[in-house]
């Protein structure tokens, strides 16, 4: 991780912090609020920091090459200014309500992200699974690669071979309140994609 990438990554969670401490610390104790956002974006008009999805990205980037199975799954950016912004608003609401999952409901196709990777190197090619699972045995034999893919390797390994499946997320209650708050989460353009490409890959997060 660069210094670039630290103090973005520093910058964000104080965000978070501030968001989170500010209103809830003239809450009672009984009254605290259980926040769940498991990936956050940097500012929507700055460079965006590395989540999950990236990850992901970043591995099929690598292995030039992604399973046709995943090319319609649905990644969604959550922009750390808003998500701020609406644990501020979702502080302020009755003790009762007191779980939310702040994030972005509007989402892109993973595989129309993949196809913007050619802005940033060769571009990817899409594969049946078995010849996907193929090439990740062999790049687990090149230690710059395998080094790469410790991680998602690592979320592979936490099944022990079990065959896995994400588990259904839904915060339409969530965006419901927020609704009634006059919050309302920005449109993932593909503008916001293009830029977090590029500005990952140029800080070196797509270099071997």
């Amino acid at each position: 991780m660069t210094n670039y990438q630290r103090d973005i990554k520093s910058l964000a969670m104080v965000m978070v912090t501030v968001a989170v401490l500010l209103p809830v610390r003239a809450l009672a104790q009984d009254e605290s609020k259980l926040l769940q956002d498991e990936k956050l974006n940097t500012f929507t008009i700055d460079a965006e920091l590395m989540t999950r999805s990236e990850l992901r990205i970043k591995v099929y980037n690598m292995l030039g090459e992604c399973p046709y199975s995943m090319r319609n799954k649905r990644v969604e950016f959550s922009p750390i200014n808003e998500v701020a912004h609406a644990i501020v608003m979702l502080a302020t609401t009755p003790r009762q309500c007191c779980v939310f999952h702040p994030y972005n409901i509007h989402t892109q196709f993973l595989g129309d992200v993949l196809m913007g990777l050619h802005t940033v190197g060769e571009g990817i090619k899409f594969v049946e699974q078995e010849d996907f699972e193929k090439a990740m045995e062999e790049a687990k034999s090149d230690p710059a690669k395998a080094n790469q893919m410790a991680s998602l390797l690592a979320y592979q390994d936490m099944a022990h071979g079990q065959k896995t499946t994400d588990v259904t997320r839904d915060n339409d209650y969530t965006t419901q309140v927020l609704y009634r708050l006059g919050f309302a989460w920005s449109p993932t353009s593909w503008d916001y994609v293009e830029r977090m490409l590029t500005a990952i890959g140029g800080l070196g997060f797509f270099d071997m």
